[in-house]
Parts: C-alpha cells; structure tokens; sequence
C-alpha cells in the first residue's frame, strides 16, 4: 500500500475503534499514527472526531462533526463506503438532535 494511503486507514481504525467496538483510547491510539496527506478525503477526520465525540457523549461536538462530514463526503469517489459512512453520520445527527442539538 502507498504510503500516502496509509493516514486514511488509520482515520477508518479510529473511526471503527470509537463507533463500533466502543473503545476510545485504542481509537486515538490508531489516530496518532495518522500521518497527513493530500490523497486523505476531507469526511474523514470529520467522521473520526463525530465517532469520538459521540462515543465520548459529547453531543453538540459529534452533530456539527457528523454534519461537517457528511458535506465533505458528497466529494468521495468511493460509493459503497460512502453510503455506509453517510447512514451512520446521519444517525449520529439524529443521535445528537435527542439530546436537544439543533441541526
């Protein structure tokens, strides 16, 4: 694998880490190893920090992210993770608006 795909596979461990093993610290482990680059999506980091926050119980933090995320991923060329990552952002949204978070 290039090396300059390597930040976005570490942002998808963090990301998997805090949203679905429910594990923060091995989530920001992962994301430190993240070195950046240009080829790197702009929904990622967005969605990481969403999964963080939201993980973390932080609701008005994890809406804006999943929201800032879920704009920047209309720009990913990759359809299928793309409509996987957008179905859990809008959740996260509608995750947040529960806890009295305007959209």
């Amino acid at each position: 694998m290039p090396a300059t795909l390597h930040e976005t596979v570490w942002l998808e461990a963090a990301f998997f880490a805090a949203a679905f093993t429910r594990d923060l610290p091995a989530a920001q482990a992962f994301q430190a190893q993240a070195v950046p680059s240009a080829l790197t999506t702009g929904d990622v980091a967005s969605l990481v920090a969403a999964a963080q926050a939201r993980l973390a119980g932080d609701a008005p933090r994890a809406g804006a992210q999943a929201q800032a995320s879920l704009q920047e991923l209309a720009h990913n060329i990759d359809r299928d993770s793309s409509a996987f990552y957008a179905d859990w952002l809008r959740e996260t949204m509608h995750w947040a608006a529960g806890r009295g978070v305007a959209q």
